[in-house]
């Protein structure tokens, strides 16, 4: 029901953590220095935001992939308008995850270590909030 979606976020998934596995390797055996990392995984996570945020509208009602928040579930109307934010939110993250790793070179990794997880609580938080205006009908 999720159309190219769960197989694309499956690959990206799977290639993402292959790749993590492999840079702890690299940074123990000293092949990358203690900046490469972050930088890997912060950049790697931007994208699987933007990959996910891409297809997140066409995703369909289901119990596995997407916002899943109970008015959503309950409803198919709150269930698209909520996909399509989230879509929104989290490009937007991505865009800030891809923008994170080189501003931890500048700014300090402690920072950006911070404001990272707070920026997606923030939007998870935004959306479940979004999703209930949109189900009393707040949000026309």
């Amino acid at each position: 029901r999720s159309g190219k979606a769960w197989p694309i976020l499956q690959i990206l998934l799977v290639v993402f953590m292959a790749a993590v596995s492999w840079a702890t390797e690299f940074s123990v055996w000293g092949i990358f220095d203690g900046q490469v990392l972050p930088l890997l995984i912060t950049t790697g996570v931007g994208v699987l935001f933007l990959v996910l945020g891409n297809y997140m509208p066409q995703i369909k009602q289901n119990y596995t992939l997407g916002a899943k928040t109970p008015w959503a579930l309950h409803d198919e109307h709150n269930w698209q308008r909520t996909q399509r934010m989230g879509g929104i939110v989290f490009m937007a993250m991505g865009g800030l995850f891809l923008l994170g790793g080189p501003l931890s070179a500048v700014l300090g990794s402690t920072i950006i270590n911070l404001a990272l997880p707070a920026l997606v609580l923030l939007g998870v938080a935004w959306l479940y909030l979004y999703s209930y205006l949109v189900f009393i009908g707040k949000m026309k």
